[in-house]
């Protein structure tokens, strides 16, 4: 079956798994080509663990098609360095209420797969500002995304960008607290999510719950957002 037809299934299943309510965010997911986003095959993906088990499932792959599937795919296994499940990070993008015409702030963007969906549910219209902090993984967005003309990709830190006025912003970095910037910079009934990161008291280990703040006209409202899954 060709891999233009194994999409539409794989995105239907995970807009069941995650519970996703934009279908513009689902036809994104059937039409951004995963493959050309997280270098060349063969592939290692992770999956999450069996029904009992606590291990993730981790297999090496060289046929496309099976990237459509609820797999993230190594970036940089030295680093355990993954682009992310889809189950995790489509609702995160559901959450942000995107729409045609919407303007996007994606810190942490990785090789840019998840910011070629966001740009696909924005449409023409729309802008999306995409930051990389790693210079491989910049680069590599840099040149998947260039099809994209509504999407400019930014190699630093995304906490001290100028990403001027946006409707949306997605962190896709674990943070311990939103920077005021991003604050200042969402308009009205804009949304902010990201991974909180609490400290377990050990180096370099953490837990995340993810964030979603909703900027009103006198207050901002924020709650942890959980998938609807």
């Amino acid at each position: 079956m060709p891999i233009v037809e194994t999409r539409e299934p794989d995105a239907q299943q995970i807009k069941t798994a995650a519970n996703l309510r934009s279908e513009s965010l689902v036809r994104a997911l059937a039409t951004v080509p995963r493959e050309e986003f997280v270098g060349a095959s063969p592939w290692r993906t992770v999956a999450r663990p069996a029904p009992g088990q606590m291990q993730p499932i981790v297999s090496e792959v060289s046929n496309p098609s099976e990237l459509y599937a609820d797999v993230a795919v190594f970036l940089d296994q030295s680093k355990t360095l993954t682009n992310g499940n889809p189950s995790t990070l489509a609702p995160w993008i559901d959450g942000l209420g995107l729409a045609e015409g919407k303007s996007v702030f994606h810190l942490g963007c990785g090789t840019g797969d998840y910011t070629a969906v966001m740009a696909e549910v924005v449409g023409p219209g729309g802008s999306v500002l995409a930051a990389e902090i790693d210079t491989a993984l910049a680069s590599q967005a840099s040149a998947s995304l260039a099809r994209y003309p509504n999407v400019r990709v930014v190699e630093g830190d995304g906490g001290d960008l100028e990403i001027g006025a946006r409707d949306a912003i997605l962190v896709n970095a674990g943070v311990t607290h939103p920077t005021a910037r991003w604050l200042d910079s969402l308009n009205i009934g804009g949304t902010l999510i990201f991974p909180m990161t609490v400290e377990l008291g050990m180096p370099n280990v953490g837990k995340g719950l993810a964030l979603r703040i909703l900027k009103g006209e006198s207050a901002y409202e924020a709650n942890f957002f959980r998938s609807r899954s």
